[in-house]
């Protein structure tokens, strides 16, 4: 299955609700498997991803990994920084509003895919998103994928409805949040 990028949007600073729900989702949705979670570290680091020029069609240069906790970035306001992405610093208070912004997200994702609520499962997906995922190209796609118990029964994604039933509600139990990371 393809994973789409959209590298048409400007980055825009993440600690902001407007900004990371419509971005946690994306990510949610498409990069989001059913492998079991993997053991966090004790201090995790805070991945910060160098922009890469849309011409270019080499692989990014590694991400550079900076400790949680860095003592060289000066403080703002005695509100302690956990990092630095470009020229914003995120403090400690902004790092844990998001994680807790975002963990409200997915406890509500969590009870739409209990309840099967695809209604309010809309709601997370923006048109431009949602356009994508309803494109005939894309369900073949996905159809292709799917586990082979669905492709012996014959099972094709034709609508959003399909994808929702027969790949995101079974492959997002109980997702929970063990850290997160800012990024450009």
């Amino acid at each position: 299955m393809k994973v789409l990028e959209n590298t048409s949007r400007p980055a825009v600073p993440v600690f902001r609700t407007a900004a990371v729900l419509p971005l946690f989702f994306a990510c949610f949705c498409l990069l989001s498997c059913s492998s079991p979670p993997e053991t966090p570290e004790e201090n995790p680091p805070v991945q910060i991803l160098p922009p890469v020029p849309e011409d270019v069609t080499e692989e990014p240069e590694p991400a550079v990994t900076l400790p949680a906790e860095t003592e060289d970035i000066p403080q703002d306001d005695g509100d302690e920084v956990v990092a630095m992405v470009d020229s914003v610093a995120i403090t400690k208070e902004a790092f844990n509003q998001t994680k807790s912004e975002i963990e409200i997200v997915v406890e509500d994702l969590n009870a739409i895919t209990r309840e099967k609520d695809y209604a309010r499962w809309l709601t997370y997906l923006d048109p431009e998103y949602r356009k994508m995922l309803s494109s005939r190209s894309w369900l073949a796609g996905v159809s292709r994928s799917l586990p082979r118990a669905l492709q012996e029964r014959h099972v094709r994604l034709y609508t959003l409805e399909d994808y929702f039933d027969y790949v995101f509600v079974p492959s997002r139990q109980n997702i929970r949040v063990d850290d997160i990371q800012f990024i450009t």
